[in-house]
């Protein structure tokens, strides 16, 4: 990776707005599609969290985790806000605690997801707070495509993807997810 993909710039220190929302929908079974901008760079210290293929890596910068891990509890707030602060924060102290001290990819630590670290990583590619670095490419992608399929009151699937047309796009985070 060259050093081009990192930045001196701060990074914000809690979740920025989803870039979409998923609307629910009276149909049975709904389709969306999005297109997501994603970090240009990430700040160093950083986190590397390689996709199932391992040809793309999602890097997200160490001090937005460690920040938003110090609002995680285990007693919720009275509001919403607080509430899903409370659940992300807790999710970003197991993403910290599966990080492998021995092991760098593009001079980032390596952590794992899990199923619950799952949901912190998809909430910050929304965001746009995720670096999308392309190994094949060589280069950090500035965008990608989110295809969100669901069926009313059942879970659903919503699924990461890069790629020059919808030909040659390639799947690099997918997730389930529950839909109302």
């Amino acid at each position: 990776m060259t050093s081009a993909a990192f930045a001196s710039e701060v990074p914000p220190s809690t979740l920025l707005p989803e870039q979409f929302s998923t609307s629910a929908s009276s149909k049975s079974v709904s389709d969306q599609e999005f297109v997501v901008k994603t970090a240009a760079s990430v700040t160093r210290p950083c986190i590397a969290v390689p996709s199932h293929d391992k040809d793309i890596d999602l890097l997200i910068s160490k001090e937005l985790i460690e920040n938003l891990a110090k609002s995680g509890s285990t007693v919720a707030g009275p509001d919403e806000q607080e509430r899903l602060a409370s659940i992300y924060g807790l999710r970003a102290k197991l993403l910290l605690k599966s990080i492998s001290t021995a092991n760098l990819l593009n001079g980032c630590a390596v952590a794992s997801v899990d199923d619950e670290t799952q949901y912190l990583l998809a909430r910050l590619l929304a965001s746009g707070q995720v670096a999308v670095y392309d190994s094949v490419g060589a280069k950090v992608v500035t965008s990608a495509t989110v295809s969100v399929s669901q069926m009313h009151g059942l879970a659903g699937m919503v699924v990461y993807r890069q790629g020059g047309d919808s030909m040659h796009l390639r799947t690099f985070y997918a997730f389930q997810s529950w839909v109302h």
